[in-house]
C-alpha cells in the first residue's frame, strides 16, 4: 500500500458539510503527524474515508468506542472540539424551536384573553 501524498487540492471540496470538514481536518492531521491516531493507518486505501468518518461521528456523538484513539495533542484537541460541537450543534436549533413555539403560545394566549 502507498502512503498518501498531500497535494494542493486534496482537501478542497465544493460544498462540504460539517462531517466532511471534520473528516478533512482529521485526514490532514493524520497525514501531517504519523502517529496522531492509534487504530487507524493513513494509507492509500478505499476504507480510509469510512474509517475517518467513523472516527468523526463516534467523536461527534461522544460514543467513543475506543478502537480509534487520538494520541497526538493536536488530535486530542481536535476531537475534544468536535465533541463539544457535537453537543451544541443539535441543542442550538432545538432551543430556537422551543423558543419559537413558546413565543407563539404566549402570543396566542394574549390574543384570546379580553
Amino acid at each position: 500500500m502507498h502512503r498518501y501524498r498531500l497535494r494542493r487540492n486534496d482537501l478542497a471540496c465544493r460544498r462540504p458539510g460539517a462531517g466532511s470538514q471534520q473528516g478533512h481536518r482529521i485526514t490532514f492531521l493524520g497525514l501531517s503527524a504519523a502517529d496522531a491516531f492509534k487504530g487507524i493507518e493513513f494509507v492509500d486505501d478505499r476504507s480510509l474515508a469510512s474509517k475517518v468518518f467513523y472516527l468523526s461521528f463516534a467523536t461527534l456523538t461522544t460514543t467513543g468506542y475506543g478502537d480509534i484513539v487520538p494520541v497526538h495533542p493536536w488530535a486530542r484537541s481536535l476531537c475534544n472540539i468536535e465533541a463539544v460541537i457535537g453537543q451544541l450543534y443539535p441543542a442550538t436549533p432545538l432551543a430556537r424551536l422551543v423558543t419559537l413555539e413558546l413565543g407563539g403560545q404566549i402570543e396566542h394566549a394574549q390574543q384570546q384573553s379580553p
